[in-house]
């Protein structure tokens, strides 16, 4: 018999004991009630077990798990909506295209940054910049460097003057190479 229906039990006798002396009328008390076998609900084999790996903290896509039979599955990640990527560009002065390792849901346009490394020994910044929109499965990105040359607000003054453009930037050497985040507007 369980402990606690046997304290019960002893003390529903005991106060009616104390009852009986006193002399009241009291019932007797009800035979406690049978505690039911439990071993056909509860088999070793359905109890999980722990997965023996560690999985990856976040991944691109959630892995759906291939067993139901253990906890903290190895196949197991969380999905992120945050991509990363590392770029190194192969032409000069063109277009480049990074699409998303898994594409966003259709409507998302994801935020992007983008910054450029610069080149060990070299004080030239870059700047990478969109070329239109991002779309939920790809961005377009142009890297311009500034130029060596400085140029002074009289020196300007006179280009404009003369009809000379001036452009203030050179697109970015063949293997610079470009470090882009992705993510959705709202985390």
């Amino acid at each position: 018999m369980h402990l606690r229906v046997i304290l019960i039990a002893g003390v529903a006798a005991a106060f009616g004991a104390v009852a009986a002396r006193a002399g009241l009328d009291v019932p007797p008390a009800p035979a406690p009630a049978p505690v039911p076998d439990m071993s056909a609900f509860a088999r070793k084999s359905d109890i999980p077990t722990a997965g023996d790996a560690v999985p990856p903290g976040v991944s691109v896509d959630g892995a759906p798990g291939s067993s139901s039979t253990q906890y903290a599955r190895a196949d197991h990640t969380h999905q992120t909506s945050v991509q990363r990527a590392m770029m190194t560009l192969a032409t000069t002065g063109q277009v480049a295209r990074w699409t998303f390792a898994k594409p966003y849901d259709a409507g998302v346009v994801p935020i992007v940054v983008c910054t450029a490394r610069i080149a060990s020994g070299s004080a030239l910044p870059f700047t990478v910049n969109t070329v239109g929109a991002p779309t939920s499965t790809y961005v377009d990105l142009v890297v311009y460097r500034v130029q060596s040359q400085v140029i002074t607000l009289s020196a300007l003054t006179t280009a404009a003057l003369a009809g000379i453009s001036v452009n203030p930037t050179a697109a970015a050497p063949v293997g610079t190479t470009v470090d882009c985040v992705a993510g959705k507007p709202t985390q």
